[in-house]
């Protein structure tokens, strides 16, 4: 919650922003986060979303961990799956190569 500078009344911080009412001195009390950004739980700062984790919706409350298969890099709003000839050996960075005379299905782990 916030209010603007002068207002009588608060207002529910935007899941794209941060918010403070510290900062209502100054005149902004809310801020939008950057691109690819998410909200901490209360929206007091905004952070890219962790390397295995997909958060669509730009709010920490609503960011989903990567399935086995699947990786995503920092700042991802989804889960990417590994492709043929890769496998996913951390939810956390890109695929890796299999090594040749091996092979590898579409989601593989290891």
């Amino acid at each position: 919650m916030y209010s603007d500078k002068g207002s009588h009344r608060c207002t529910e911080c935007p899941d794209d922003s941060k918010c403070n009412n510290n900062l209502a001195v100054t005149g902004t009390p809310k801020v939008a986060c950057g691109d690819k950004q998410i909200t901490s739980i209360l929206k007091e700062s905004c952070f890219d979303c962790p390397a295995g984790y997909a958060c669509p919706e730009r709010n920490f409350d609503k960011i989903v961990a990567c399935g086995p298969g699947f990786y995503s890099t920092t700042a991802s709003t989804s889960c990417d799956v590994a492709n043929a000839a890769t496998f996913a050996a951390t939810t956390q960075a890109e695929p890796v190569a299999v090594s040749t005379g091996y092979y590898a299905e579409i989601g593989f782990t290891y």
